[in-house]
């Protein structure tokens, strides 16, 4: 007992002292377990175990093994804590602000914790800490994840419209706003994210490629033939500003020439896009079908000769694709045959919004995790 004791005291110091002048090897650095070396002794740290995760605060747990030379390896654990920064868009988590607040060992004394909750602070982080998101969210099955009030969420289906030709959706928040643009003849439409102006009577809708004209914000939108001057000044500008930052108009495909229709909503809303008239695609041992003219998520079940939409992970439901109404539907309360959509077709990913699949589940686990940024 009391060698051990003299044994583990004398390696931490040692490592202490000499922390750091022995870099992990290369193939040691992605792969677990990881091994710190100081001279004659290696400490050893098994892969972490998750035990919570709120807002951007994790906990986790790990074993640890301390050895000197040939001699038999002493065992213990330690307790980690700190932050993930997580980019969804990359799909990475980085952790930062590592701390070893507990080491457990036998026969340690306090010091002798200390110095090896020191010693792994100081080189914990010399590790590689960018982990892939995908390969963490398992790993969250068995923490405690929370920390976020989750909000009363609305179901109130937004007004959803299907167009059977080429359309873009836009919207306003509400009757449109006027306010005039200083030293110009134009007034802009403040309460919407596109550019809208008014020129006497006459609205201009600015897009990717060409600018569109109405007499009625609301009402039929044509292509413009020519610009006021004070519009064509707004359009060298948005050019101007594009070419700034790099951003090039959409390649043309050559596949459709066809002008779109210019669809304006002011309330919330939806637009589906279905190329012609609705093609289904029947899913193999089940009894629905995908409409595969679409971009959208648009599934038709045969028992029922019901239509359901999937928008933003929530489901809607209506007997009549044109004209509605549509009705919320739970993702627990889906018929039983949208959890037997295969995995490995082309509308696979629907399952993550199907309760009681392994996808949904996965996609539950990841909501936990927040996204953090750094602000200027």
């Amino acid at each position: 007992m009391n060698r051990k004791f003299i044994s583990l005291s004398s390696i931490l110091m040692a490592l202490l002292l000499v922390a750091f002048s022995v870099p992990a090897q290369e193939e040691e650095e992605k792969s677990w377990p990881r091994v710190m070396e100081g001279g004659d002794f290696t400490v050893t740290m098994y892969q972490p175990q998750l035990d919570s995760w709120k807002e951007d605060i994790f906990e986790s747990r790990a074993a640890v093994s301390v050895k000197q030379g040939d001699g038999a390896p002493v065992f213990g654990a330690v307790w980690i804590t700190g932050r993930a920064d997580v980019d969804r868009d990359a799909r990475m988590v980085d952790f930062i602000d590592i701390k070893v607040p507990t080491v457990a060992f036998p026969e340690a004394s306090e010091e002798d914790q200390k110095n090896l909750a020191a010693f792994l602070e100081r080189e914990i982080p010399k590790w590689d800490l960018v982990v892939e998101l995908d390969r963490l969210v398992p790993m969250l099955e068995n923490a405690e994840v929370g920390g976020r009030e989750q909000a009363e969420l609305k179901h109130t289906p937004p007004k959803i419209i299907i167009k059977y030709v080429p359309a873009v959706l836009i919207l306003i928040d509400g009757e449109p706003k006027l306010e005039e643009i200083e030293n110009s003849t134009l007034e802009r439409v403040v309460n919407t994210p596109f550019v809208i102006v008014k020129y006497e009577s006459t609205y201009y809708l600015a897009s990717d490629t060409a600018w569109f004209e109405t007499s009625s914000v609301t009402g039929s939108w044509s292509e413009a033939r020519s610009l006021p001057k004070d519009v064509q000044k707004i359009d060298d500008e948005l050019k101007k500003q594009s070419d700034e930052q790099g951003i090039s108009a959409p390649e043309d495909e050559g596949s459709d020439d066809r002008v779109p229709e210019m669809v304006v909503s002011t309330e919330p809303a939806e637009l589906i896009f279905v190329d012609g008239k609705p093609e289904f695609t029947p899913l193999e041992g089940n009894d629905i079908m995908v409409v595969s003219n679409t971009d959208s998520d648009v599934v038709f079940e045969i028992s029922t000769q019901n239509y359901y939409v999937l928008l933003s992970g929530r489901w809607y439901r209506s007997k009549d694709l044109d004209i509605g109404p549509w009705t919320w539907v739970a993702n627990d309360q889906l018929p039983v045959e949208f959890a037997e959509i295969p995995a490995d077709s082309d509308v696979g990913y629907m399952r993550a919004s199907v309760a009681g699949t392994e996808e949904a589940r996965e996609a539950l686990l990841e909501q936990s995790i927040p996204q953090t940024a750094s602000v200027k």
